[in-house]
């Protein structure tokens, strides 16, 4: 199945995302934060 170049430069960044480590600890820390309720309003 053909995937439009945006789609495929998108799932690229995420893979990119996931294969980082300090990039998902930086996610993790976030989601923390949302769930603690320190978040901008």
């Amino acid at each position: 199945m053909p995937v439009a170049a945006d789609d495929f430069e998108s799932i690229e960044a995420t893979l990119e995302l996931i294969a980082d480590p300090d990039a998902q600890d930086r996610l993790r820390a976030a989601g923390a934060d949302v769930a603690a309720g320190e978040v901008l309003d």
